[in-house]
Formats: C-alpha cells, sequence, structure tokens
C-alpha cells in the first residue's frame, strides 16, 4: 500500500516551511481565530481555551474557526479527528510574507499533534514521491515527517497537513475525518 521510495532526496520548500512551523506551533500555540478568541475586557486578558480532557466538547469550536476563516475569505476546512483521538486545539489566520492569507489550525491528541496549513498558490504541483494518494490527497514521508498533501479544487488553494506520527497512522485520521464530515 505504500511506498518506500517517498520523498528521500527530494527538497520540497512548502514542506520545509511546513514543518518549520509545525515545530514553532508545537512549543507556541496561541489561538487568534475566532476574533473573540483573545480579548482585552476591562484590562483583563480572557483567552478561548479548548478542554483538552473532553474531545466532544471540541466539535462546538469547529463552527467557530470555520466562520472565522470564510470570514477571511480562505476554506473553512476544517478536519472532524475526534474519531481518530484528535481535538481542535485553535486556529490562527496569518499573512506569508508575500501577503497572501494562511491559515493554521493545530490538533491535539494523544498521539502527538496535526497541523493544517492552507493558503492559495495557483503554481504549486504535487511533489514526485508520494507514498500513497487517495483521492485529493497525496501522502508523503518526509525528512522524519508524514505529510499530507491537498489541493482544492477550487480557489487554487493548498492544504499541507504535517505530523510526527507515522505516516499509516495520518492516512488513517484523514480516512475517518472524511468519513466523519460525508455523514454530516
Amino acid at each position: 500500500m505504500f511506498s518506500r521510495r517517498a520523498s528521500r532526496g527530494i527538497l520540497v520548500p512548502a514542506f520545509d516551511n511546513a514543518i518549520s512551523k509545525f515545530a514553532r506551533f508545537e512549543r507556541d500555540f496561541e489561538p487568534n481565530v475566532p476574533p473573540d478568541a483573545f480579548s482585552d475586557r476591562n484590562g483583563i486578558l480572557y483567552a478561548w481555551v479548548v478542554d483538552r480532557d473532553s474531545l466532544t466538547q471540541l466539535s462546538d469550536k469547529v463552527d467557530d474557526v470555520a466562520r472565522a476563516y470564510r470570514e477571511a475569505d480562505m476554506p473553512a476546512d476544517i478536519y472532524h479527528f475526534e474519531q481518530s483521538g484528535y481535538g481542535l486545539a485553535g486556529g490562527r489566520l496569518e499573512r506569508l510574507s508575500d501577503g497572501r492569507a494562511v491559515t493554521y489550525t493545530l490538533y491535539q491528541g494523544y498521539q502527538g499533534n496535526i497541523l493544517s496549513i492552507c493558503y492559495k498558490d495557483a503554481r504549486m504541483a504535487a511533489p514526485v514521491g508520494a507514498a500513497y494518494a487517495a483521492g485529493v490527497h497525496s501522502f508523503y514521508d518526509y525528512m522524519g515527517y508524514s505529510i499530507c498533501l491537498t489541493f482544492s479544487p477550487t480557489g487554487h488553494f493548498v492544504s499541507i497537513l504535517v505530523s510526527r506520527q507515522p505516516l499509516q497512522q495520518l492516512v488513517w485520521a484523514v480516512t475517518l475525518a472524511e468519513t466523519a464530515i460525508a455523514q454530516k
């Protein structure tokens, strides 16, 4: 099912950037969407915090993050990883160095983290060496990380999922998430 030739020796700057963000956000991730994720009331900073002990409550925050992304003209692609043991830690909306909007959505679970990065890039093509492909998803074993690359059929958006978990687990998590979305 999985190719062993996956991306070894091929440098992919988009994947390198995704891994860099993943490493940074594993240490320090602060959601900034929805806009009320952080607010200053009477000099006291209130933060939207996810209850990491209750995955069933996380689904309520998915709609808020998706709505914030839509309001910024970005895809509202939030994965429902609850069945795989991951919950939504939060979302960030930022700008790349060239001014394009980018979203970062972090999922946390007992197996580790998954970071979803989404931005517009009409020129990017899937690198050779995918270990596995399923529908619009290409999966890579890259520099010790598991990566899922997805191209949106509309709008030239690219989505990159990155995780330290084994590639088979990321494929399984994405498959379960799509099943959950299809059942809604």
